[in-house]
């Protein structure tokens, strides 16, 4: 029970400092838990859930952690309700998140080409996955399966106490044909996306004019991959070569000319009442002369973007 105190307290203060970064979200058991569990299977839908929103919502070097607390808090109910006196409850309490810290393989294959696994292993479910298609093009309604290797094992490396490395491969469901592996990094209740088998695929918003499309998918990109100087730079490339096109390349060589004269060909209406890709451009350049990582400035100013093309969209259809 002291060792997985000191375990939970380690974790504690790690988490404290990826919670102050952004960059960590806690995980617990999922929402649509089947009923019925014994709470060593909720402890492996625990992983299970880890996973999932690490392969569907997190980008590269990004990661997520297991909430002890969160967990615990969760299974007391149930063990209560099996070992109706404290002092059992309490103990197996401790010894149903014991197999956390340990050895960790996922059950896409069983039987006799199964590996021999050390004793107390984390046997858990790999989710089902929703990327973007390379074949279909679309992020799917059919989701992507865990797909396990022909022969051998699946890429599972312990590298220390509590740290692996998993290499998972996933089939598109819709297509049958495109595959993607990722790669993930555990240290003790951390997971980190450290590996994808194709770069992440960007949807473009589809008022964003085609010939700066790559500038916005690069910015966002970078952001994602928590390089926020590249992602202000790429926000502020994509500015300065619409209005470049817009007007004319080599027109203007000076970026206060280039704003002002695409400023000029606004409507004032248009002007009073969206953002200004000048107005953003300056913010931007402020924070890139500065060398100022500002990730709100990023999500903000990609916002004030957006609304600026599809009004400028807009206005244009309707004729005005």
């Amino acid at each position: 029970m002291r060792a997985l105190g000191v375990q939970a307290e380690r974790l504690k203060s790690e988490k404290g400092l990826s919670n102050l970064l952004g960059m960590s979200e806690l995980i617990s058991l999922p929402p649509d838990l089947r009923p019925g569990l014994m709470p060593d299977q909720m402890v492996q839908s625990v992983v299970t859930e880890a996973f999932r929103v690490l392969l569907n919502t997190k980008h590269l070097y990004q990661h997520v952690d297991i909430s002890v607390d969160a967990v615990s808090k969760q299974l007391r109910p149930t063990l209560r309700k099996l070992y109706p006196l404290e002092q059992h409850s309490d103990y197996q309490l401790s010894k149903t998140l014991h197999p956390l810290f340990g050895y960790w393989y996922p059950s896409v294959r069983s039987g006799q080409n199964a590996p021999v696994l050390p004793r107390e292993t984390m046997i858990f479910d790999l989710p089902t996955v929703k990327p973007f298609c390379e074949r279909c093009e679309e992020v799917q309604v059919q989701p992507f399966n865990p797909e396990p290797p022909t022969w051998g094992f699946l890429c599972v490396d312990m590298r220390r106490e509590n740290e692996q490395v998993f290499s998972v491969g996933y089939l598109c469901q819709g297509c049958k044909d495109f595959r993607l592996t990722f790669m993930v990094m555990r240290k003790d209740l951390r997971l980190t996306l450290t590996g994808r088998g194709e770069i992440e695929k960007i949807q473009v918003p589809p008022y964003i004019p085609k010939d700066v499309a790559r500038h916005y998918s690069s910015a966002v990109l970078a952001y994602n991959c928590n390089q926020v100087l590249p992602s202000l730079f790429m926000l502020r490339t994509l500015i300065e070569q619409y209005m470049q096109s817009f007007l004319g390349r080599g027109k203007y060589k000076d970026a206060d000319q280039l704003c002002s004269a695409y400023n000029a060909t606004l409507d004032d209406r248009f002007k009073s009442r969206f953002p200004s890709l000048p107005v953003i451009y300056g913010k931007l350049s402020d924070a890139l002369h500065a060398a100022d990582e500002d990730a709100e400035l990023f999500e903000s100013q990609i916002r004030e973007i957006q609304k600026h093309f599809r009004a400028k969209r807009s206005w244009e259809e309707d004729g005005c």
